[in-house]
């Protein structure tokens, strides 16, 4: 193994056990430099596997430019938080309409065919990137 894929991997597993707890606003501020980018997505349960691909998808890429712990998941549900973190990727809690920790959990499923539930996940969104 070459000194640099030692050394991403070395990161990873850092990375893995800094994500084995639920994260807050400041972790993201203190993982992200100023003017750095960050990478987030919102799902619930209903969307489980597309979250995780995102992210499975997306931390090597980082990763080989210095940004493997710049990408984040908003778990909008109970059940998807646990599924996160057990795999140990970056999860912060959001409730519908910019409700945190302790939140009413989103509906389980599809509920972007529900206007007032999509609505208030668009209010979600907007506050998270606040």
């Amino acid at each position: 193994m070459s000194e640099h894929a030692a050394n991403l991997n070395e990161a990873a597993s850092a990375a893995d056990e800094r994500n084995a707890r639920l994260l807050a606003r400041d972790d993201v501020l203190a993982r992200v430099p100023v003017g750095g980018l960050a990478f987030f997505t919102l799902a619930n349960d209903a969307y489980a596997d597309l979250a995780v691909n995102w992210a499975l998808l997306l931390r090597p890429v980082l990763a080989t430019v210095g940004a493997a712990e710049h990408y984040f998941i908003g778990a909008l549900d109970k059940n998807l938080t646990a599924t996160l973190l057990a795999r140990r990727l970056p999860t912060l809690r959001l409730g519908m309409s910019g409700a945190h920790d302790g939140a009413q959990d989103a509906p389980s499923g599809n509920f972007r065919l529900q206007f007032a539930q999509f609505r208030a996940y668009g209010v979600t969104k907007a506050d998270l990137l606040v």
